[in-house]
């Protein structure tokens, strides 16, 4: 029996760690496979099965800057001391991105133990224009050659990782769509817009704030509409600062964190059309299946990342020309038609089942297991 060990160290809660979450729980129940969790926010410790032995992490992702941040020797070494003694055969090092749980992945390999990076994105920081892109991109050329594996989400991202590593040791894990609703759709008009943001308040890759331009526009139009936040996170203080002081503040709804039936509640009965207006995805956001499972509407940032799944025009946006934002949701508010809807929902289901999800586990294991 293998023992395969979990390594997180941020304290964020989002796409990426539910479905470590999901991983960790379909393998326990392997009988190759003993896990274990190493974690730092304690979301995942609520959500993981009682199969998993779980252990606190002390240490926390450093940022911003994680590239330089995270090369604390002193962090490395007690987190090497610490894995040392759970003793795991392999290491599964969930990673936002490469620079992010990086003392885990340091410390693994000093510890010369099988290494796997579970990556969801691995683009280059000067595509996104972010702080000291080039220094980072160079830095991250060594971290990429750090894991003995990787697992990624989706093509794309596996093009990705090809051209920052030469590692071909690569495996593909999607996000699984765990239930289907009835495909009796109806696509109503309504007077008010309920428009839902749905996921962590960082205002970065989630681009919370092009809500006021989008609001703004909507009252030039005499459009009526309400915004319902679902979530939390390190600018949410402040995106409440920014809405009142733009005089938005009976435009805006704030829920707070929400899972499972709570969640689905009050996207069913308050929200008409989900907007995903992120700067940045891995491909396509759990936010998606939330709105196809509750047969809402939704409005996506038209990235590279998800032209596979060949999403129909009208739900996909430009976040860099609100103008069209704006013209996008009231079209979408008219749209009376499902069937573009119903057969990108069906194709997504086919392709993003549970069953190949937990197929894709089994043969990504089984290559990592052989390779020790």
């Amino acid at each position: 029996m293998k023992k395969i060990l979990f390594y997180s160290d941020t304290e964020d809660f989002g796409g990426h760690e539910i479905m470590s979450v999901k991983i960790a729980n379909y393998l326990s129940t392997l009988k190759k496979y003993e896990v274990e969790f190493l974690y730092r926010n304690k979301n995942i410790s609520n959500q993981l099965n009682n199969r998993i032995k779980t252990y606190f992490n002390n240490y926390k992702d450093s940022t911003p800057f994680p590239f330089v941040k995270n090369l604390n020797l002193f962090k490395i070494l007690k987190i090497k001391k610490n894995i040392s003694f759970i003793n795991p055969d392999i290491i599964i090092v969930c990673q936002g991105n490469i620079e992010l749980s990086l003392k885990g992945l340091i410390a693994s390999k000093i510890l010369g133990k099988l290494t796997v990076s579970y990556i969801p994105y691995a683009d280059n920081f000067k595509r996104n224009k972010s702080y000291f892109a080039t220094l980072r991109d160079f830095i991250n050329k060594y971290y990429y050659s750090l894991p003995d594996y990787f697992l990624t989400p989706n093509e794309f991202q596996k093009k990705n990782i090809l051209f920052q590593s030469k590692n071909n040791n690569i495996s593909i894990i999607i996000n699984p769509i765990e239930s289907i609703s009835d495909n009796k759709i109806i696509f109503n008009k309504y007077k008010k817009i309920s428009l839902g943001i749905i996921g962590r308040v960082l205002f970065n890759p989630k681009n919370h704030l092009i809500t006021l331009s989008i609001a703004k526009k909507l009252l030039s139009e005499n459009i009526d509409f309400e915004f319902h936040i679902i979530g939390i996170g390190k600018d949410l203080k402040k995106f409440r600062s920014i809405v009142i002081k733009n005089k938005l503040h009976d435009r805006f709804v704030f829920h707070g964190w929400l899972e499972g039936e709570d969640k689905d509640k009050i996207i069913s009965k308050n929200v008409d059309i989900v907007l995903i207006p992120s700067r940045v995805e891995t491909g396509i956001p759990l936010v998606v299946y939330d709105a196809l499972k509750n047969n809402k509407k939704f409005l996506i940032t038209d990235f590279k990342e998800i032209k596979e799944y060949k999403l129909p025009d009208n739900f996909l946006i430009d976040i860099n020309d609100v103008e069209s934002i704006v013209q996008k949701i009231i079209s979408l508010n008219n749209l009376k038609s499902v069937d573009d809807y119903i057969d990108f929902k069906n194709n997504l289901y086919t392709k993003n089942s549970v069953k190949n999800f937990k197929l894709q586990i089994e043969q990504a294991f089984r290559i990592i297991s052989c390779g020790q």
